[in-house]
């Protein structure tokens, strides 16, 4: 083989690994491009389950607190026995 068709040789070659390596990165960001979409879509989800715990928790606690001012109403001094707190008068 002449120093020609060496030279020409190691061309194919080297522009080959090039259409290789090019075809491969191109998978790699594929695939990451992916990883990505799915991890951005799974804490969308958490976010959403997370607002959607602190609306319940919220909702709870507002029933409870409306529970204690009620019972407070009935029974006078209940809402500074329930809470602990002592009233003292001077």
């Amino acid at each position: 083989m002449g120093h020609q068709a060496e030279l020409a040789d190691a061309q194919q070659r080297v522009a080959a690994a090039n259409a290789r390596a090019a075809a491969h990165d191109e998978a790699v960001r594929a695939g990451l491009g992916a990883e990505l979409l799915a991890a951005q879509q799974t804490l969308a989800e958490m976010e959403e389950r997370h607002e959607a715990t602190i609306a319940r928790l919220r909702a709870d606690t507002q029933l409870e607190v409306d529970r204690i001012l009620a019972a407070a109403r009935h029974q006078p001094g209940a809402l500074s026995q329930a809470s602990g707190a002592e009233v003292h008068h001077g």
